[in-house]
């Protein structure tokens, strides 16, 4: 029966095309696949569960294959590239572990009975690693992250006697900052296993994509927000005003580096209430220019292609656009086939196209940023008042009846 099929790479090396879960992992835990590694580990949800991933692991460890079993010497050698495995899995994904109750003790009583007795020092750093994680999940104490630099001053925004303030008379560089600092803290969430066969698109997506979905409708209150503030004024100076406050706005973003906050801005200007009015407009030249550049650097055109170059260039911290990557993990969940070949191997040429696009998009999870939470202004952008699709056309009508 085959159990694998090989490929050719661009450099002409030989690689794994399909295979089963016993060959991918012999793979992994072969010289030199730290590659491959992180790829299995970024991927593996899509074909198999995390208890057998670990299973498969500890029959290597117990067994190593295609190793004489009087060979003590090369049974170390696969022993230790086995715990390298463990140690990145309960390292940089140690979400994996958490809450999973079965996978944790599992692995701690594989550390204690078959690890200990042959590699001691190694299985207690394993050990130690584990139950350190346990209780920093069980802390109740907020990680504190040791940042380089400090942070800017922060800009209040001007309060009444009562304590209220209008959000378009507050500088738009400090609401820039304030909502960079919410959504870098959505984006940080966004696990490898949540981009995994569209489950954001499917039933149970709450569960199986929870922080991605939560960005999803951040956008969205945005979205709606901006075009909010911009209808319910009623009088027309106000209503462009607060129209170029929001241009600002965004291109703070722009230069915060929160792409997904700038295309939330830029979606509520173009909201078709809002759009269908600017004509009625006079906006000063410097903002016509300004919401010119910047549609021209969302643009969809050729899938985003001006924002891709753009925010390859820029260094973290950064917010990307989520949906740039939401698009191209779809185009591989539904390009390539889970399984190929008459045995139904496992395709990991989708996992490494998979793997591609988690990698590029989590690297701008590792860098924060350094900025100062202003408490009131918070407070007002995690509870956005806006109103719904029908409200606002009404509105816009109201100031524009329709056919005029």
């Amino acid at each position: 029966m085959e159990d694998v099929i090989f490929d050719v790479d661009a450099e002409g090396c030989r690689i794994i095309k399909g295979a089963t879960l016993p060959i991918l992992i012999e793979a992994v835990i072969s010289p030199n696949q730290h590659k491959m590694m992180y790829e299995l580990l970024l991927t593996y949800r899509s074909f198999c569960t995390p208890i057998q991933l670990l299973n498969q692991l500890m029959t290597f460890f117990k067994e190593p294959p295609g190793v004489d079993p009087n060979d003590e010497k090369e049974k170390n050698v696969v022993q230790f590239r086995i715990s390298a495995v463990l140690k990145r899995w309960t390292g940089e994904y140690w979400f994996d572990f958490k809450g999973d109750n079965e996978l944790l003790e599992t692995l701690i009583n594989f550390l204690e009975t078959c690890v200990k007795p042959r590699h001691r020092t190694l299985a207690q750093g394993l050990i130690d690693r584990v139950t350190t994680s346990v209780k920093n999940d069980k802390s109740t104490k907020a990680l504190k992250l040791h940042l380089t630099g400090s942070a800017p001053d922060p800009i209040e925004p001007k309060l009444s006697p009562n304590g209220t303030f209008v959000i378009s008379e507050t500088h738009p560089l400090e609401v820039a900052r304030q909502l960079t600092l919410i959504e870098y803290n959505l984006y940080k969430n966004i696990r490898p296993s949540e981009c995994l066969n569209n489950s954001w698109n499917k039933d149970g997506k709450e569960v199986n994509s929870p922080n991605i979905i939560a960005m999803i409708q951040r956008f969205n209150e945005v979205s709606n927000w901006v075009a909010t503030e911009i209808l319910s004024p009623t009088k027309e100076k106000l209503r462009t005003k607060t129209y170029c406050w929001f241009l600002d706005l965004a291109e703070c973003c722009k230069q915060l580096n929160n792409f997904n906050a700038l295309l939330e801005i830029i979606s509520g200007l173009n909201q078709g209430p809002v759009h269908r009015l600017k004509d009625t407009w006079t906006l000063p030249h410097k903002y016509n220019i300004l919401f010119d550049n910047l549609n021209k650097l969302v643009s969809r055109d050729n899938n985003h292609k001006i924002l891709r170059e753009y925010i390859s260039n820029v260094s973290p911290p950064c917010v990307p656009y989520l949906g740039i990557y939401l698009t191209d993990l779809t185009f591989v969940a539904e390009g390539n086939k889970d399984f190929i070949g008459d045995n139904k191997l496992i395709n990991f040429v989708k996992r490494r196209r998979y793997a591609h696009v988690i990698q590029d998009m989590t690297k701008y999870q590792l860098i924060p940023y350094v900025l100062q939470m202003v408490p009131v202004l918070l407070k007002y952008l995690k509870k956005l008042e806006y109103l719904n699709e029908n409200v606002l056309y009404q509105l816009s009508e109201s100031i524009k009846p329709r056919g005029q």
